[in-house]
């Protein structure tokens, strides 16, 4: 017999759901009878239904899960090994890296959001800068996203169809560097002055469009 769960998850938390299905590999199906077990004493019996889902999961579920099939006509037990099942309240927390926090303007980075043990995450991205409230990135749920503004970013995991979600990353600061250079004329350009003259001073950002710029 095998045993196997599914998601195959090596850590679940309260509130989610998992399937233990027992393959007995020899006739059909229906010439068993399963039971699971938990740390050697029944758990249940799930007649000639092959699965069994467990849902929400609780953290006493934890423990070694084996099953065995009795094939009814010749009194034949067979049983799986074991299988570890954890389940914990603890949130994970949220990982966030960037390869690099520092882009040109037009630039991009990718951020990398990551939870640990990894399976079975999705992601919620939040941007915000120090004149705007933060915002959900929409339509963003992938572990790694590419960006192109500076601002405050951050993300969390999401498992699964749950609400169980890990605790929020540390911040992530993208900042965008100007290459340009900044230059301020005078004209007339004489060495002195005198009171009641005129000078007019001109602020030019070169390598951009002085449209664009304000001084």
């Amino acid at each position: 017999a095998v045993l196997t769960i599914d998601p195959n998850w090596s850590t679940f938390h309260p509130g989610e759901s998992v399937t233990f299905i027992c393959d007995m590999n020899e006739g059909k199906n229906t010439d068993w009878e399963y039971k699971i077990r938990r740390n050697g004493e029944q758990f249940m019996q799930s007649g000639q239904h092959k699965s069994y889902t467990l849902q929400p999961i609780k953290t006493a579920h934890s423990g070694e899960y084996q099953c065995c099939g009795v094939r009814k006509r010749i009194s034949l037990t067979k049983c799986s090994g074991t299988v570890s099942l954890t389940v914990t309240a603890a949130q994970p927390k949220a990982k966030l890296t960037a390869g690099s926090t520092t882009i040109p303007v037009g630039g991009s980075v990718t951020l990398s959001c990551s939870v640990e043990p990894s399976a079975g995450w999705k992601y919620r991205w939040f941007r915000r800068t120090i004149n705007t409230p933060e915002v959900q990135l929409t339509d963003e749920e992938n572990r790694d996203i590419n960006v192109k503004q500076g601002g405050i970013y951050r993300c969390v995991g999401v498992r699964g169809n749950t609400n169980f979600h890990s605790v929020v990353s540390d911040d992530v600061i993208i900042t965008i560097r100007f290459s340009n250079k900044v230059v301020v004329t005078r004209r007339p350009n004489w060495p002195q002055m005198f009171s009641g003259e005129t000078i007019t001073l001109t602020c030019e950002v070169q390598g951009g469009e002085t449209t664009e710029w304000s001084c």
